[in-house]
């Protein structure tokens, strides 16, 4: 099975529609650090702007206008993985927070994150 998992490691590099983004966040500061802040840059990010069907089936958790994105687990480096409150930045200054918990997709590839536009 780790084989298989290998070898599907980075098939998220092969959507369409992929940008690069920064993706920022804070935990709690390691010993020996002032700040928990950090900052990474996320290739291969793929934005799903939610449908008028799935919001209305999002159970009021989804919104016109959120945007799901799915970010390469391969991506993360240092242990860190997204997580609720944290922000991905588009190239155009757009910033998206993360306003659900992310999941990692069943085979490991990619963390899917429900996002809200900053305002």
């Amino acid at each position: 099975m780790g084989s298989f998992n290998a070898s599907v490691a980075l098939d998220y590099r092969v959507s369409d529609g992929t940008q690069t983004v920064t993706f920022s966040g804070t935990r709690p500061p390691a010993v020996g650090q002032s700040s928990g802040a950090f900052s990474l840059t996320i290739n291969f990010a793929e934005p799903h702007d939610y449908t008028l069907k799935e919001v209305s089936n999002g159970q009021g958790f989804v919104m016109a206008g959120d945007r799901r994105w799915a970010l390469g687990n391969a991506e993360f480096t240092g242990g860190i993985t997204p997580q609720r409150g944290d922000s991905i930045t588009e190239a155009n200054g757009t910033v998206w927070m993360i306003e659900a918990d992310p999941t990692l997709d069943p085979l490991g590839i990619s963390w899917l994150c429900q996002t809200r536009k900053a305002r």
